[in-house]
């Protein structure tokens, strides 16, 4: 979603890109939030401390990485990384925010669901 996402926006910065760049640039983009999210399997530590440690790291990797793999037009390259970084940061934090949901018991209903489709699996 977030790759397809910034492959639209860079095209309204007047640059034609490619899904696969798009893709790629999200992909290394994110890198450092799959890494910290290893530390949310120890109890101990607050799984939005990762998030927050992730991110930032996340936002420093794009920095670097959005021009050299999606290669925007020099004026356009800062506004194609600000929407990207935003870009990125809601679409981890709603997710981040929906899966604490979850976890602490807010989606009683919804659990319910799972289960009933879940007992009538095969397996």
């Amino acid at each position: 979603v977030a790759a397809k996402i910034l492959k639209s926006l860079g095209e309204t910065f007047h640059g034609r890109h490619t899904f696969r760049q798009s893709f790629t640039t999200i992909a290394y983009g994110l890198s450092p939030l799959f890494v910290c999210r290893l530390l949310d399997g120890f109890p101990s530590v607050n799984p939005w401390t990762t998030w927050s440690i992730g991110i930032v790291l996340c936002v420093a990797v794009l920095y670097q990485g959005l021009p050299r793999v999606m290669m925007p037009d020099p004026p356009h390259a800062f506004g194609l990384y600000l929407m990207n970084s935003l870009l990125v940061v809601l679409i981890t934090g709603l997710s981040r925010f929906l899966t604490d949901w979850y976890l602490s018991g807010h989606f009683k209903p919804v659990e319910r669901v799972i289960s009933a489709i879940a007992a009538k699996l095969p397996f």
